[in-house]
């Protein structure tokens, strides 16, 4: 825990960085400012799109493809451009053709994102890589009322398919492969991220990938030309085996490890975290295809399911680490239901004090706030004034510049944090 009370910042195991990807990172990483993982994510979920529709695995009778959604999260000093800008060159380089046409930015509504995908608009290349590097704008999109942009998200992910029943213009989507990468900083993400996106399943269709600034290269990286086509001539041959797969299976000792950890990775957990996560074994199947097929095999082994639960522990390690456990005490939760009461009025502390009968001293208020500020559920404003500066409380969903955010009756709320996950948390699960 950091003096914040937040969980560690999460550490990449060496496994992840296997084979192909791991060459990649290992030669890209000496000459860049950006961390191993913010290349690593950013690379599998490029060339999980590059690849196509093609390949795929059928998990409980849903087929799952190598489709990625990520979210880099971090400063705005971490370098998180500088490794996409890496990953996209050596992508325009393989697919040039890809890289102008099916790679866009701007997510807005919905209905643009499925005209992107249209059936009719694009009978042949079914592909789109989605690049936010101000994913906080989307957020912010999805809770403008009748907007369907979070609706849509979720069906690609799931299934590639969609569609509007507009009387005209309707627009109809089926097997399209759309991949998303995002970038976003730690306090947009809990500013932005409301609970309706939290217990609906739109958070844990993303990877969460922590990253950071590793070193300062004043005059930039020297990577040589020969070490970039050496890269190139093994990734075009990973994307044009990869195009040829189709139906994908585990060899007897990754099933063996699979049926290891299938429990594990199931397992409900509760709070914002659990809720966030709770796609595991959907995120590490898909990032064990990818795996496998960068290596050129159409099996995936054990060492392609070790990298990928390997990674996998990274992303849920940042999760943690953005969300925090998300299991309150008793006082903390009753704190944080009258914060949430409280809506864009917020919650003075003077009010808190009150609330426990004036009986919790100062030290113990700290305490209970610091407790809920490590799951995001709330955020705190300073307003100065002529006498004492005045503290206020307000719920992570409650704006009080705009709107209060409203849910669904029955929706879970992010002020409920000791609930276990909603139905929808395994219902795509591996």
């Amino acid at each position: 825990m950091d003096s914040a009370g937040r969980a560690a910042f999460p550490t990449l195991r060496k496994e992840a960085l296997y084979g192909l990807a791991g060459d990649f990172v290992r030669t890209i990483y000496p000459h860049t400012e950006a961390d191993e993982a913010g290349l690593l994510v950013q690379l599998l979920a490029g060339f999980g799109n590059v690849f196509g529709r093609t390949a795929y695995y059928v998990a409980d009778g849903a087929r799952h493809y190598t489709n990625l959604f990520a979210l880099v999260v971090g400063k705005t000093s971490s370098a998180k451009g500088s490794a996409l800008a890496h990953v996209m060159n050596q992508l325009e380089s393989l697919d040039s053709a890809w890289a102008e046409k099916r790679v866009r930015r701007g997510l807005s509504s919905g209905e643009g994102l499925l005209k992107a995908v249209d059936d009719e608009e694009n009978p042949t290349d079914r592909r789109l890589l989605v690049l936010e590097t101000e994913f906080a704008s989307v957020l912010h999109m999805n809770r403008r009322e009748g907007n369907t942009l979070s609706s849509v998200i979720r069906n690609l992910w799931d299934k590639g398919s969609g569609g509007t029943m507009t009387k005209k213009n309707a627009v109809s989507v089926n097997n399209a492969h759309v991949s998303i990468i995002g970038h976003i900083t730690h306090e947009e993400l809990g500013r932005y991220l409301g609970a309706t996106e939290i217990a609906n399943g739109y958070a844990n269709r993303f990877l969460f990938a922590c990253v950071r600034r590793t070193k300062l290269l004043p005059e930039g990286g020297n990577l040589r030309a020969e070490e970039r086509e050496r890269l190139m001539e093994r990734l075009l041959e990973a994307v044009e085996f990869a195009q040829g797969v189709d139906e994908m299976r585990r060899d007897e000792e990754a099933a063996s490890l699979w049926a290891g950890v299938y429990a594990q990775l199931a397992a409900d957990r509760a709070g914002t975290f659990g809720r966030a996560t709770a796609r595991a074994r959907a995120q590490v199947l898909r990032l064990s295809l990818i795996y496998a097929l960068l290596d050129c095999s159409a099996v995936i082994r054990r060492v392609h399911l070790e990298a990928a639960l390997a990674l996998w522990q990274f992303c849920e390690e940042s999760a943690r680490y953005i969300f925090g456990e998300g299991v309150l005490s008793d006082k903390a939760q009753k704190l944080l239901d009258a914060i949430c009461a409280k809506g864009v009025d917020g919650m003075s502390k003077s009010q808190m004090h009150a609330l426990f009968g004036g009986r919790l001293k100062s030290t113990e208020l700290k305490a209970l706030l610091d407790e809920i500020k490590s799951t995001r559920a709330a955020y705190q404003t300073k307003t100065i004034t002529a006498g004492r500066d005045e503290e206020r409380w307000f719920a992570a969903d409650a704006d009080p510049n705009g709107e209060e955010s409203e849910f669904d009756e029955g929706r879970l709320s992010r002020c409920d944090l000791n609930s276990s996950n909603s139905s929808d948390s395994v219902q795509i699960a591996a």
